[in-house]
């Protein structure tokens, strides 16, 4: 009937909004996704559109800034465990501050500099990155196997980063390109390989249960985040 059917209804909206009310970190991410994702499909924002999808991702990275220092509070009974999510706060700050910084100088020039000032912070990413990476709890390691790790980072990022240049950028990513050019465009694909090493390194080393599901998210979003490099 219709009165079973309007309560009904009046039910689910109860729980969804009881949901919102629960997380509201979820609800806010869902709602930037669909925003996002309508961009892209239908151009809504104004102005010139690379700089509204440049500027759309200022938000994200903002509230990566927040929630990453909020795991820092919530974990603050394991020194180890926050001091791991103050390196990744860092890891998103500067991140955020690149993303500022390049966003201001399109906005105020039509020719944009490589390398800028926005590729010292988003290099800036990798060894902060790796930072935060090794200071999540995990098995102890002897200073033998701190060592293999540090080779193997070394020997999968420089050869990777190789491969990579020649077979996917060719050579045209560094022939005719100054000595600083060339530097940092080789850095980016280096930096993605080492990275991407350690944070395998961290979940095969044995991570305590606390970090485990985190350590899953973040190879996940390296993931991606090498895959957009």
């Amino acid at each position: 009937s219709t009165p079973l059917a309007n309560a009904l209804g009046m039910a689910r909206v109860g729980q969804v909004v009881d949901a919102i009310r629960a997380h509201p970190g979820y609800a806010a991410l869902v709602a930037y996704l669909l925003a996002y994702f309508s961009w892209q499909a239908f151009r809504w924002l104004p102005g010139e559109q690379a700089l509204a999808g440049d500027a759309a991702f200022l938000p994200i990275s903002g509230a990566s800034v927040y929630v990453a220092w909020l795991a820092s509070r919530r974990t603050a009974a394991s020194p180890r465990l926050r001091r791991a999510w103050l390196w990744f706060m860092a890891v998103v700050a500067v991140q955020f501050l690149g993303d500022v910084s390049q966003l201001v100088y399109e906005h105020a020039t039509e020719t944009v500099p490589y390398p800028g000032i926005w590729d010292l912070f988003y290099l800036g990413f990798y060894p902060l990155m790796l930072m935060a990476v090794v200071s999540f709890p995990s098995m102890r390691r002897s200073p033998r196997q701190a060592l293999e790790l540090a080779l193997d980072c070394a020997i999968v990022g420089l050869g990777g980063g190789a491969l990579f240049i020649f077979f996917v950028l060719g050579s045209e990513a560094v022939t005719g390109a100054t000595p600083l050019e060339a530097a940092v465009t080789i850095a980016y694909p280096v930096g993605d390989m080492i990275l991407l090493v350690a944070l395998g390194a961290a979940v095969l080393g044995g991570p305590v249960p606390e970090v485990r599901n985190s350590l899953g998210w973040l190879i996940g979003g390296m993931a991606v985040f090498v895959l957009a490099d």
